[in-house]
């Protein structure tokens, strides 16, 4: 089972934001669904993202990281 979401967070405010991260962790967390999560922001990525493909000027950058906090990101 896959959970798509394109920028399900666009317009909305720091606490509806926070809401819908905490039910995508918790759906994940229960479920163990893969997450497809859309956001041009990294501040409005749920905790369980465990990959990030990072696109500039229509070029993709993997980055694999094991927290979102973390800030030493590994090129693969």
């Amino acid at each position: 089972m896959i959970l798509a979401l394109d920028e399900p967070c666009q317009g909305m405010d720091n606490i509806r934001t926070q809401q819908i991260l905490k039910i995508v962790d918790e759906v994940f967390e229960k479920t163990g669904v893969t997450v497809i999560f859309i956001s041009h922001y990294d501040e409005d990525l749920p905790n369980c993202i465990e990959k990030i493909l990072n696109l500039q000027n229509s070029k993709s950058n993997n980055y694999i990281i094991k927290n979102k906090k973390d800030i030493s990101l590994q090129v693969i």
